[in-house]
């Protein structure tokens, strides 16, 4: 088959623009020994337990972990590329708050049921450095915001022990842009006090962030054991 003259500077066009729509590695963080930290404070209006109110939580998780890269799998941060080894080690550290009105049902029966909605925000700190090569290193903070809103279920099975399974989740859409957040927690909860509760347990945070410019993704996905301090319920 003959090549035209003509036909080969479209075939090189056809190939450079088929280079430039390759899309950048999505950079992910997989930890499933994750510790979580959090607090919570509930403020119902008159003395009933249950009914409506305002809640605040302020949650952090870091998590890290390795990565393969392919060979021809193009990876940038932040400007810097990171595409001269095989292997990239990703930390991040996610804090987030949210605002949410509260709603308990069935409170003081031995199983009791919570939902909540309002709004979120976070930002998700990030770094990866090459483990061989140049050992170039490049870091991030990206910012999130949106609604936010979940379901909770509690079971009081001794006096002042109970255990609960909470599960939020917040889409935070920009431009064209689909970014997300989601918390499961499953707690063996100690009631201190009236309005004081320690908890203890596991938790898992999932975060998808698209970044600016298309130069990819981060994908964090944190799984371990959790803390926390509620005041107020």
């Amino acid at each position: 088959m003959k090549v035209s003259r003509l036909s080969l500077p479209v075939l090189g066009v056809a190939l450079l623009a088929g280079c430039s729509s390759i899309k950048p590695l999505p950079l992910e963080v997989h930890d499933t020994k994750a510790p979580h930290a959090m607090l919570r404070g509930v403020l119902r209006p008159g003395v009933a337990a249950g009914g409506g109110g305002l809640e605040l939580e302020l949650t952090r998780v870091r998590g890290s972990s390795q990565q393969r890269r392919g060979e021809f799998d193009p990876v940038e941060l932040g400007g810097v590329d990171l595409s001269d080894a095989a292997v990239l080690r990703n930390e991040a550290s996610h804090q987030s708050l949210q605002a949410v009105y509260h709603h308990r049902l069935f409170a003081g029966r031995p199983f009791e049921m919570a939902w909540f909605v309002g709004a979120a925000t976070g930002h998700l700190d990030w770094t990866s450095t090459e483990q061989g090569g140049l050992a170039a290193r490049a870091a991030t903070r990206v910012r999130w915001a949106g609604p936010t809103g979940g379901v909770s279920g509690r079971l009081n099975f001794a006096p002042q022990w109970f255990g609960e399974l909470r599960y939020a989740v917040t889409p935070a859409t920009s431009g064209d842009k689909s970014n997300g957040r989601s918390q499961l927690e499953a707690a063996l909860g100690w009631q201190a006090a009236p309005t004081v509760q320690l908890r203890l347990g596991w938790a898992s945070t999932g975060v998808k962030y698209q970044l600016d410019n298309q130069q990819g993704e981060l994908h964090f996905r944190a799984r371990g054991p959790f803390a926390g301090l509620v005041l107020g319920y």
